[in-house]
């Protein structure tokens, strides 16, 4: 039993009955039974400490009870604290009456749904005494609805409201700055997913927000970076809170990749465990892009330098080496990681001569052919002549000077010239013993082109090749810088071919006329023909050498370019008569087609290759049907002209690298890898259907048109070796015979390909 106060002034007696869980805003359900006794408000209230009255007023939560039109009936000391009215004043108003907003009768409609529901929970503001707002949260319920009488717990929320607030109006500013920013961001959770980002960050990808919404930073970064962001998210964000700044890519919705660069601040719950983290992102692609350029530039310039044979060195206007090539580190003996910043003239052995000709090309801008000597680590000192010119910055201001050497010392002894002889001996026996071991000209063309790089290595140059009808003859390799020759021309567009010796211009030559075939109007050049034999084979391209500076020089490169090219004639020749003996022995007499044991070696090859990478091989097996009626009837005469005419429609029919092959009597085999099944079916069926329309007849008389029965087998549905494909071909082939003929059978399929088709 627990007295309550009421409207009238009484005590009320209230049995009590306490159940359920607590409500979310902390109050513990319960229902009150008024008793029915009723007692003055100017009685003593009992002294009971445990009493609901003495719990209820310690309560910080305000506690009333209403009746079914919102008048308050009873309050906590809570309740009037939070209005700032006296409990008298409140027992004389209804709930309506303290409402912020008049008139609404919120409250009240709330009151008669608790009633009618038995509980429930509303939000609503209400006025202090002293005209204040009060946010409160109301959790009440009707024991009775009979009595119409509702029992609330009423919450302040007024100091949550405002905290409330001040957290939105912060998320406004925060959104509102960063979607001011020029740069990018974004935020993501711990686990990649992206949380908020702004419009250029959502601009920078190309995707929709909803897009973004459901992606993850894996999606827009390639893979490659996926293990250096986790290692900075280990080992710099968690840690210390942020990363130093690093780059990436993104990738676009559109598939191309742009370089970013990123600076991530990690974000932490209120307990200071890691939950999130945010992100600037700047797009540096053109930056990217200008120090590409840059380097290329600077990677071609230097290129252009090392590419000299002749030293070269960039030096400042104080006379400092700013820069040197490789033949500068060979004509001074010191590396070039010392030769710059020291002084230019320290490497001649006048260096005063030296410092007057740098002057002298910054009073006439050049110098052409000074002669100085640079002196070697070694003490050898090698004669040049200096050609420099300055150059300039981007201001115009003279920035430097680029010097030039051109080695004059006579490097040529009757030594060196034994040596070099000696040399070209060996490796003309070098090649011509590698010659012989190879087993076609393919194989040849590589060792010919090293041997007359290292024969003319002052030269560039071409082999070519005649064609089998000689009429065209094809570049097969090359040497030295790209040769000012077309790649294809005919034989009667080069000197050397129709005079059937050596044909240079340019070496000192006036009368010799110039070959068709040569691009460039006034570059030196030979043509030197391979014969072998009485055939002509091809010609070796010799193009703009220097060392054909002298008539004792030039005639004794004639003879090295003539004892090469008849070294390449004769091993040529060799070569095409192996490989005319070889292709003999693979190819079927009768139809030309590839042999049964060309057939196993290819299908084999072709087998190991096909599985290494996954691709489809479909091998179709071919019978003439009725083949010995032909034989018996008309002869093998005719027998022969019906498997010649097969046999050149299947070449007909060949694409890229399939075999056509004579497997035997009137059987035929044709293998087609890296093939889907359904276009091979659909070629093999054209291919029938060309075999039945062939009009065939052995001297003007006519053959009965024949017809064909094709067994298909595919890789590696219907095996995965040769002999298995084989049998499950001839299997198919066998089924196509007892279905009728004259039709196309897969392995394992009752099907006909014309079935399928239709």
């Amino acid at each position: 039993m627990t007295p309550l106060r009421s409207a009238d002034g009484l005590l009320h007696d209230f049995q009590v009955h306490q159940s359920g869980p607590e409500m979310r805003n902390g109050a513990v359900e319960s229902s009150f039974a008024d008793r029915g006794e009723r007692m003055r408000v100017a009685e003593p209230q009992r002294e009971d400490p445990d009493s609901l009255v003495g719990i209820l007023d310690a309560a910080v939560d305000g506690v009333c009870q209403v009746d079914c039109s919102g008048k308050l009936l009873a309050v906590n000391r809570a309740y009037c604290q939070y209005s700032g009215y006296s409990s008298e004043e409140l027992l004389r108003m209804r709930l309506s009456d303290l409402e912020a907003t008049e008139g609404t009768g919120t409250t009240t409609r709330h009151i008669q749904q608790i009633i009618a529901q038995g509980r429930g929970r509303f939000e609503s503001t209400h006025r202090r005494k002293d005209g204040s707002i009060w946010h409160v949260d109301v959790s009440a319920f009707c024991c009775n609805p009979a009595d119409g009488r509702v029992f609330a717990f009423v919450r302040d929320m007024t100091d949550r409201r405002a905290s409330e607030e001040v957290l939105r109006a912060s998320e406004e500013r925060y959104r509102r700055l960063h979607e001011t920013l020029s740069d990018a961001f974004v935020m993501t959770s711990m686990s990649g997913r992206l949380l908020r980002w702004n419009d250029a960050y959502q601009q920078m990808l190309g995707y929709s927000a909803d897009e973004l919404s459901r992606m993850t930073y894996v999606d827009v970064t390639p893979r490659k970076w996926h293990a250096m962001e986790a290692e900075i998210v280990a080992s710099q964000i968690i840690p210390s809170g942020r990363s130093e700044v690093y780059e990436k890519e993104y990738v676009r919705k559109d598939g191309t990749t742009l370089a970013v660069e990123l600076r991530t601040i990690l974000l932490r719950d209120n307990e200071g465990r890691p939950e999130a983290m945010w992100a600037i992102v700047r797009d540096v692609t053109e930056r990217k892009q200008a120090e590409n350029r840059l380097r290329a530039a600077f990677h071609y310039a230097r290129s252009l330098l090392e590419a000299s044979l002749d030293p070269m060195v960039t030096i400042s206007a104080g006379g400092k080496i700013m820069d040197a090539n490789k033949a500068t580190e060979t004509a001074t003996g010191i590396s070039r990681e010392t030769i710059i910043g020291s002084d230019f003239c320290d490497y001649f052995t006048e260096p005063e001569k030296a410092r007057a000709g740098y002057q002298q090309v910054f009073s006439m801008g050049y110098v052409t052919d000074y002669p100085l000597a640079i002196r070697h680590v070694s003490g050898v000192a090698t004669d040049v002549l200096y050609n420099a010119s300055i150059y300039r910055d981007e201001s115009g201001n003279i920035a430097g000077v680029f010097a030039a050497a051109r080695d004059i010392t006579k490097l040529k002894s009757a030594q060196r010239e034994l040596e070099n002889t000696n040399h070209e001996i060996l490796m003309l026996g070098q090649m011509a013993d590698l010659l012989q071991s190879c087993h076609s000209a393919e194989e040849s063309f590589p060792i010919i082109t090293a041997t007359m790089a290292q024969l003319f290595p002052e030269s560039s140059g071409s082999c070519f090749i005649i064609d089998e009808a000689g009429s065209l003859l094809e570049e097969v390799s090359s040497w030295g810088d790209a040769t000012p020759t077309e790649k294809h021309f005919s034989p009667d567009d080069c000197w050397a071919l129709r005079r059937g010796h050596l044909h240079s211009v340019g070496f000192g030559e006036f009368v010799n006329p110039r070959c068709k075939h040569l691009r460039a109007e006034n570059a030196p050049y030979a043509c030197v023909p391979l014969l072998a034999h009485g055939k002509t084979l091809g010609i070796i391209y010799l193009s703009s050498y220097s060392a054909f500076e002298n008539e004792t020089l030039t005639q004794h490169r004639r003879n090295l370019a003539q004892a090469a090219s008849d070294s390449i004639s004769l091993a040529l020749a060799n070569l095409k008569l192996r490989e005319s003996l070889h292709a003999l022995s693979l190819h079927d007499s009768l139809t030309g087609l590839f042999n049964r044991r060309f057939m196993e070696e290819t299908l084999a090859r072709d087998l190991s290759r096909i599985a290494r990478i996954d691709n489809p091989l479909v091998i179709a097996m071919l019978d003439i049907d009725r083949f010995k009626t032909i034989n018996d009837r008309f002869g093998h005469d005719a027998g022969d002209v019906v498997l010649k005419e097969v046999a050149r429609l299947m070449m007909g029919f060949r694409a890229g690298i399939d075999v056509p092959c004579r497997f035997g009597g009137e059987e035929f085999i044709l293998i087609l890898p890296e093939i889907a099944t359904k276009q091979a079916l659909s070629r093999l069926e054209q291919l029938r259907i060309s075999i039945g329309e062939l009009n065939l007849n052995l001297n003007g008389k006519v053959i009965p048109r024949v017809t064909v029965s094709i067994g298909v087998a595919v890789f590696p549905e219907h095996g995965d070796t040769a002999t298995a494909l084989i049998k499950a071909a001839d299997n198919a082939l066998y089924r196509a015979k007892r279905n009728g003929r004259n039709r196309i059978e897969v392995a394992d399929s009752g099907r006909s390909e014309l079935d399928r088709l239709n």
